[in-house]
Order: C-alpha cells, then structure tokens, then sequence
C-alpha cells in the first residue's frame, strides 16, 4: 500500500487492497464489540443490582460480589472468550430460566 501526498491510497494489487479491508474489519468489529460491552454493563449493572436488591435484600458486599462477577463475564464477551449463546446455552443446560415471557395486554 502506498499513499501519496494528496492523500490516494493505492496498492499493488487485490491481494493486497482485500488484506488492507480485513485488518480494517477486524479493527473496526474489535472497537464495536469493547463499546457494545461496556455499554451492556452501564445498561445491566444498576437494573440487576436493583433486582437483586428488591428480590433477596443483598446489601453492599453481596452487590460488590455480583458486580464483580457480572465484570467478568461482560469481560468475557467484549474480550472474544465467549459469546452471548454460550451463556444462554449454560441456562438452558442447567435449566435456569433468563428471562420471563411477558403477557402481552391488548
């Protein structure tokens, strides 16, 4: 890949030009899937911790435990180690239910 002084990209031939648009992909995919993590856990976090608050009174130190745990999975997920599938499997696996069927009021 050559650039020129008035800012045209050029390259040698298509070999090199799809190279350059993958390394571009995987970086942009990469910055999207750190951003979509974080703005998971910014959604989860409080939502949880309330839930969990109002269904089983867990103060301070079992909030930390939880959120601390929630970090490492969320950080799981935006680091490529799992997926949110592999999670749901687990659920199903161990036949914990993740999330309620809401009746639909017309």
């Amino acid at each position: 890949m050559q650039v020129a002084k008035n800012g045209v990209v050029s390259f040698k031939n298509m070999k090199e030009f799809y190279e350059f648009c993958d390394k571009r992909t995987n970086i942009v995919i990469e910055q999207a899937r750190h951003k979509a993590a974080k703005d998971l856990f910014a959604l989860l976090a409080p939502v949880s911790c309330t839930a969990i608050y109002e269904a089983y009174g867990f103060a301070e130190k079992r909030q930390e435990a939880f959120l601390d745990k929630l970090t490492e999975h969320l950080e799981c997920i935006q680091d490529g180690v799992t997926t949110i599938d592999q999670y749901q499997d687990w659920c199903k696996e161990k036949n914990i239910k993740y999330f309620k069927v809401a009746e639909v009021h017309e």
